[in-house]
């Protein structure tokens, strides 16, 4: 085992997040000799009440961005280390928008990088076992130190690009690194967009969880205690230069964690939904964890999941104030995400015209730019009818208008038909499409045209959703 490292100031990115705030409560509650300084952008995943009552002489908050270099020059000297949990982290987000992954995950690492390469501080890097890709169901195996990278979505991606830097800055620069790729978390403070406070909440609220495909994904879960202490073991013992993969020998899939919480909060196991499999959704993750505790002596807290779960249950109906400003925007997201798959399967069907600029966009495109409106602002959505729209429930209604002559061959629809007209707040420009549910000039079916409609239309910050018929959007 290396020397110990007794860091007396460190940085930890991404500290008002899910599981860099539970580290940083982890050391503040074991290690009193340890000042933290939180950097974060404060995102629609960062909290800063995850970190709310520490004590202020322990712990510091520092908004801003890990992309900012200036800030970095400013902040990391007089610092011993640097805790890296930064990170664009849900697959969903990063299958409907993967630049923000990008940025944050692989133009983070190298500006921290290049800021440890420049005032010499200790860096240990936190990463996630989907860099692996996935297992087969039916396969033993786990993930260890040699298992070969194969990510299989733009977060894992993104994640596994970020792990590469570090050993690369490693071996050419001679920094002070440690890696650690850990199974999926659970525990307080995690953000209701995720797998078990998404049906938590949802059960609280009342409405019918939903499960992809058919459950049978497998995840090894780990409680977040127990991965803070596992990182503060690498980053105090770990070996400079290695790898360590956490797991807490969890494996569970979906169906039974969702029939699990059912049942801990008193619901029929089946009082659930089926819905479609997301693209490219791995299969298996299972970590082995012998390297960590065989070097480090480490080993896993929380090895009753049924009760670690029931306290993260109880942790969320105790603790309404903190997520509840968060759920709308939450589901929001996945209602504009469901768009963003609905529409873009039209995309061969049809474009859209966009005057003023003429640029010709997708149904994809414009799908994607809803899903970003909706991602980016913290709009919230409120299912309408049709006839409710029109009466104003939805806000102000923009007026039914003729296509003016700049756009159209003549003043009106060649249809005969009256068209809606609005500018749209995601690309600043005119749009023009039909109101009846019919085809026209190539345009995708009019019901998913209208349910767009409905959500561009509306005030910047109100997306709406249109139910039809029995669907929805």
């Amino acid at each position: 085992m290396s020397e110990i490292f007794e860091p007396k100031n460190i940085i930890v990115t991404g500290g008002c997040g899910f599981i860099g705030s539970n580290f940083v409560h982890y050391v503040v509650n074991n290690h009193p000799g340890v000042h933290v300084t939180v950097l974060d952008k404060l995102t629609y995943a960062g909290n800063p009440e995850n970190i709310a009552g520490l004590p202020s002489d322990r712990v510091e908050l520092v908004v801003g961005d890990i992309c900012d270099a200036e800030l970095l020059d400013r902040i990391v000297p007089g610092h011993d280390a640097i805790v890296h949990y930064a990170a664009e982290s849900h697959n969903d987000n990063s299958i409907a928008d993967p630049e923000p992954f990008l940025r944050t995950n692989v133009e983070g690492t190298f500006r921290l990088l290049e800021a440890v390469r420049k005032y010499g501080v200790r860096y240990h890097h936190v990463s996630t076992d989907e860099v692996y890709g996935d297992l087969a169901l039916d396969d033993p195996a786990k993930f260890t130190e040699e298992t070969p990278y194969h990510p299989s979505s733009p977060y894992s991606s993104t994640k596994a690009s970020s792990d590469m830097l570090v050993r690369a800055w490693t071996r050419t620069y001679g920094l002070r690194t440690t890696i650690s790729n850990c199974s999926n978390n659970y525990g307080p403070y995690q953000h209701v967009e995720k797998f078990i406070p998404r049906q938590i909440t949802n059960i609280i609220d009342g409405v019918r969880p939903k499960l992809y495909g058919r459950g049978e994904n497998v995840r090894d879960w780990i409680h977040t205690e127990d991965h803070s202490s596992a990182v503060w073991d690498i980053l105090t013992k770990g070996r400079m230069g290695e790898t360590y993969l956490i797991g807490a020998d969890g494996e569970k899939n979906n169906i039974t964690v969702l029939r699990m919480i059912l049942e801990a909060m008193g619901r029929d196991p089946e009082d659930f939904d089926w819905v479609a499999d997301r693209p490219g959704h791995d299969r298996r993750y299972a970590i082995d964890s012998t390297k960590l505790q065989r070097e480090l002596g480490w080993r896993p807290a929380h090895t009753d999941f049924a009760g670690g779960l029931k306290a993260t249950i109880d942790w969320y109906v105790a603790n309404e104030s903190w997520w509840r400003p968060a759920k709308e925007a939450t589901e929001a997201r996945y209602r504009a995400q469901a768009i963003f798959h609905v529409l873009g399967s039209h995309a061969p069907y049809g474009t859209y015209n966009c005057t003023g600029s003429g640029v010709v966009k997708s149904w994809a495109d414009i799908a994607r730019a809803v899903f970003e409106a909706a991602n980016g602002n913290g709009d919230r959505v409120v299912p309408v009818s049709i006839a409710d729209y029109y009466a104003g429930a939805a806000g102000p209604v923009v007026p039914r208008s003729t296509f003016p002559s700049s756009s159209r061959s003549g003043s009106t629809c060649p249809t005969g038909r009256r068209s809606l007209r609005s500018t749209c707040p995601c690309f600043g420009i005119q749009l023009y499409y039909q109101n009846e549910p019919m085809v026209h000039e190539g345009l995708a079916d009019g019901r998913a045209l209208h349910a767009l409609y409905c959500m561009v239309n509306c005030a910047v910050k109100l997306i709406s959703v249109i139910k039809l018929d029995g669907i929805e959007y």
